[in-house]
């Protein structure tokens, strides 16, 4: 990769955009059906092969909670980051049930991670964000973890992609890693409505820390919405010395992104796919060392 970063600089950066693809192997844009003769639960239908109608994903989310107890821990969190990401049904009593048994099962496998708590309390239904609803949060943003299992996420739906689709097993489980739902940021709007005012600078409070928690995380996706949630629950806090620890945080945390930004459109359209095929679960620091060899050969 150097050498080719070495050779591409002396070619004057030329656009590779339209470079043959059998020298660019640039990662597939859109992956093949999967085989006819493939069985899967629904679990692992919810992960590899989720149907595009929401209706049809609830539906896929509730048969995959019924069998929790023989799902990999990411298949239950996606249960809980599926149903916390779409608008209650009028009866929620079902979603409540299959939500339960999804945490339940979540909770063995990682015990004491906090972001299955706030998951799992999105997933069941809220109506609002009371004082209970508040203390929940405050404490699971205190738990000794809280993060999205990402490597252990990425492990399993790697092998359930093995055994449905050998030839395209990395690239569909990279797909279907990248596409997990977290649907923390829904806590905003439930801690806008509240009307209380004490009540609501709690809870301000406490989606600040969750964001806190959040910016540690090895995804992308956790880290900006961890900034995003820090930020805004430091405005409902009310607190300026909050919104201060906050601020020089979320800037710090919004440069780092910018910078990794920056140096990708300084390496001009770059189709070696050496992120992707390299690609781990640790998206941040992995995207920041490859990053940081490659921009030394291509200033």
């Amino acid at each position: 990769m150097q050498d080719l970063a070495l050779a591409w600089r002396d070619a004057g950066r030329p656009d590779l955009a339209g470079a043959d693809p059998g020298v660019a192997d640039a990662p597939q844009t859109a992956l093949p059906a999967l085989p006819t003769s493939v069985s899967l639960t629904a679990a692992e239908r919810l992960l590899i092969a989720p149907p595009d109608g929401a209706d049809e994903q609830r539906a896929l989310a509730l048969a995959s909670a019924a069998e929790a107890d023989r799902n990999a821990l990411v298949a239950n969190l996606q249960v809980l980051g599926m149903l916390g990401m779409q608008t209650c049904p009028a009866d929620p009593s079902e979603q409540r049930r299959a939500v339960a048994r999804a945490v339940e099962a979540a909770a063995r496998s990682v015990p004491g991670n906090g972001f299955v708590t706030v998951a799992g309390w999105l997933a069941g239904c809220p109506k609002r964000l009371d004082p209970d609803g508040v203390a929940l949060l405050a404490k699971a943003a205190a738990s000794s973890e809280f993060r999205y299992p990402r490597e252990r996420a990425f492990r399993e739906i790697q092998a359930i992609s093995e055994r449905a689709d050998r030839a395209n097993a990395r690239v569909r489980a990279i797909s279907a890693w990248l596409a997990l739902d977290v649907p923390l940021m829904r806590l905003v709007a439930l801690a806008e409505a509240i009307e209380d005012a004490q009540t609501r600078r709690a809870a301000g409070r406490a989606i600040a820390a969750i964001g806190f928690r959040m910016m540690d995380g090895d995804a992308w996706l956790e880290r900006l919405q961890g900034a995003t949630l820090a930020q805004k629950g430091a405005r409902l806090a009310e607190d300026e010395g909050e919104t201060a620890r906050v601020g020089a945080r979320v800037e710090a945390e919004r440069a780092a992104y910018a910078e990794w930004s920056a140096t990708i459109r300084s390496m001009g359209t770059w189709p070696f796919a050496a992120a992707w095929r390299e690609w781990t679960p640790d998206e941040v620091g992995a995207a920041r060392r490859l990053l940081r060899v490659l921009s030394e050969f291509v200033r």
